[in-house]
């Protein structure tokens, strides 16, 4: 019998789309996870003479449904490459002391993001679990957010294929030891020169900035969710992306508000940085962002106390690197 607390969320990489795998990578539960699946009955309109005024319950059709599940779990050192090789569509992983460098990016091979089995164990009031197991799951948006004195979280929205309640539900696991990202630990750069991350090292940009007091980036993949063919619907496709990076910063200069009125791009990168060692170094999380044009004002308030501007910024496409980088240092040796 489990208690109330004892919800549970397991995925694991499907080598062919919507092809059931049994999920293996666990994340703790965090409020925000979610999950549903819509059988999208459809009714037969049909108009009978009757004295009923309505439908007929037996011109009703069970089609092919559709899920929508949201992942949102805290983001630590180890065991998050899963979730980030799932929402971002190329993974690089290379072996380091102590561990591994684990290079996300944008780019897709094809038109489709790899899917993903996913599992839910939600427990119900008397302490049974229900067990939902989705295939055939894409990821359709995300979000990484660094809230203000906060640990970071990432939250995925997927499309799901196929939905079952009669797999059994798997045992969890996790990893012992893993250290939380939280935003006490960061440093942040904008301007300035931008090296790329590498398989090996974090990437760089030359000027120190040190007003932001919380950030996030929201990435839509412009997925086809439709895709309804006969007897059956296709992986949806992703398009375009418009990656927005935002965030609350102190007003204490002038930095922010000269970018944003000569509407130049300008690299962003922030670090997380742990006191787990990992090798020569500790355990890492970086965004770096080659080129940000901020599209909203920045012009500080009018107010009596500690004065905030509010940032939002396009992530475009800089002529030579990708769009962004997500990175990882981590004690694990494989995604």
């Amino acid at each position: 019998m489990a208690n109330i607390a004892d919800n549970q969320i397991g995925i694991k990489r499907e080598t062919t789309y919507n092809t059931p795998v049994t999920v293996d990578r666990f994340y703790p539960f965090l409020d925000g996870t979610s999950a549903d699946w819509n059988t999208r009955q459809r009714q037969g309109q049909s108009v009978f003479v009757n004295s009923k005024r309505g439908w007929r319950g037996d011109r009703r059709v069970i089609p092919i449904g559709q899920g929508v599940l949201t992942v949102k779990t805290e983001l630590s050192s180890r065991q998050g490459g899963v979730l980030f090789d799932l929402c971002h569509g190329v993974s690089t992983v290379t072996a380091i002391t102590g561990g591994s460098q684990q290079v996300f990016t944008t780019g897709v091979t094809g038109t489709v993001l790899p899917s993903a089995t996913i599992q839910l164990g939600k427990v119900r009031n008397d302490g049974t679990v229900d067990v939902e197991t989705y295939s055939g799951c894409t990821a359709v948006s995300f979000e990484i957010e660094c809230p203000e004195d906060g640990i970071l979280t990432i939250s995925v929205t997927f499309d799901a294929r196929a939905f079952t309640t009669a797999t059994a539900l798997a045992t969890a696991s996790y990893t012992a030891g893993a250290y939380l990202f939280d935003a006490s630990q960061g440093s942040a750069f904008v301007n300035g020169a931008f090296v790329a991350p590498t398989t090996l090292l974090l990437g760089t940009a030359a000027t120190p900035f040190g007003n932001f007091r919380s950030w996030k980036l929201t990435v839509d993949q412009s997925a086809d969710l439709g895709r309804w063919v006969i007897g059956g619907r296709n992986q949806p496709t992703v398009g375009s992306l418009s990656p927005v990076f935002t965030g609350d910063a102190e007003y204490n200069d002038t930095a922010l508000r000269t970018i944003y009125l000569a509407g130049t791009g300008v690299p962003v990168v922030i670090n997380h940085t742990t006191a787990e060692v990992v090798g020569a170094g500790n355990s890492q999380l970086q965004l770096a962002i080659p080129q940000l044009f901020l599209s909203a004002p920045v012009l500080p308030p009018v107010s009596t106390e500690t004065s905030v501007v509010t940032i939002s910024g396009d992530i475009t496409f800089n002529g030579t690197n990708d769009l962004f980088y997500v990175v990882t240092r981590t004690a694990d040796t494989a995604l």
